[in-house]
This record gives C-alpha cells, sequence and structure tokens, in this order.
C-alpha cells in the first residue's frame, strides 16, 4: 500500500516493508508433569509456612482461652458438686431431726442400735436429756418399752437430739445425725466433710 505524500512517511514505509517479518509462533513446550507437581507442592508448603506463622499467635490465644475455659468450667462442676451435696444433706438433717422428735421414731432408731452393738451390763447408752423421757415412757397401745436391757441410760447434753451413742467394752456405736451424715458426705466424695 503506498500513500502520496511526503518523502519522510515514504522512508518509514519502505523501512517497514523491508523490515524482517517475525517467524510464525512455534509450539510452546508441555512443562514436564512431575515439575509441575512438585512446583505445585513446593508452593503449597510456602504458603502453608507462611500462613501458619501468621496464625500462630491467634492459635495460641484461641488454646489459652480453651484450656482457661475448661479449667474454670471443671471447677464450677467441682463446686456445683460439693454444692449439690451440702445442701442434700442439710436437707436429710432437718428431716430427720423433725423425724426424730417423734417419740416412736425414735425408739425404733434406738432399738435398732441397741441391736446392732452388742451390749450387756457394762454397757452405757447416752442420748441428750430432752430425748430421754421417749425411752423411758410407755407406749398406751404397746405397753412398756424395755429398750435398754443390760444397758444404762445416760442423759449427755454433748449428745445432739435426735442421736444417740452406745459404749460397750468393745467399743462406740456413735449414731447421732451429723456422725452419720458425715459418713454419707464421705462416701459421696465430698471434700469438705473431712
Amino acid at each position: 500500500m503506498r500513500l502520496a505524500s511526503s518523502g519522510k512517511t515514504m522512508t518509514l514505509i519502505s523501512e517497514f516493508e523491508n523490515k524482517p517479518r517475525p517467524a510464525a509462533p512455534q509450539e510452546i513446550p508441555k512443562p514436564d508433569p512431575a515439575a509441575l507437581d512438585n512446583a505445585r507442592e513446593e508452593g503449597f508448603l510456602l504458603g502453608r509456612e507462611s500462613g501458619l506463622k501468621e496464625i500462630d499467635p491467634v492459635r495460641i490465644f484461641l488454646k489459652t482461652c480453651a484450656e482457661t475455659l475448661q479449667s474454670e468450667t471443671r471447677k464450677a462442676a467441682d463446686h456445683l458438686d460439693s454444692a449439690a451435696i451440702k445442701l442434700a444433706l442439710e436437707i436429710a438433717a432437718k428431716l430427720l431431726e423433725r423425724e426424730l422428735k417423734n417419740p416412736d421414731t425414735f425408739r425404733d432408731a434406738v432399738t435398732r442400735l441397741l441391736r446392732l452393738a452388742p451390749h450387756d451390763n457394762k454397757s452405757v447408752l447416752r442420748v441428750h436429756p430432752s430425748m430421754c423421757h421417749m425411752l423411758k415412757s410407755r407406749d398406751a397401745t404397746t405397753g412398756a418399752i424395755d429398750l435398754l436391757t443390760g444397758a444404762t441410760l445416760v442423759e449427755d447434753d454433748t449428745i445432739e437430739p435426735g442421736g444417740c451413742v452406745v459404749q460397750t467394752p468393745q467399743g462406740s456405736w456413735d449414731a447421732q445425725i451429723s456422725a452419720r451424715l458425715a459418713l454419707i458426705a464421705r462416701e459421696l466424695g465430698d471434700e469438705t466433710s473431712k
């Protein structure tokens, strides 16, 4: 294509036409699949390492938070267990104290204890002074209550109302409410009862 114009333009066109043309594009060689896999793996590892370095402070913080939460949860659960045991024992104590104010219930409890504890004429049954009359009284329907065969009844204000202690030459049996509940608390694993 030729244009009629100045000599300068003609020189440019002539230079363009005389310039060697680039060769047709050659086919680009396909990369080696193993080299691609190696490059991909290397890039992944470098990216992973870089990412881990960036998130490491966050990971450490979250791990510390999780450990603290676990520790605090364990403490709270232990406290709740202990509080539940304590509350249950307090309720049981109140119920037992109320029940043992009934003369028949108290006599039954003493009778069971005397059956368990070997006693003879050297045995002593200690009860709170407010409870002694229940063991000396007669029941209108059954007649005289002979609980103390071979045992001496002693009023002792150190014994809790509703409880009793049998002392024999072989040993002592404590059937006070607090002693029984302390034993139950230990069995339940309540550390406050030790």
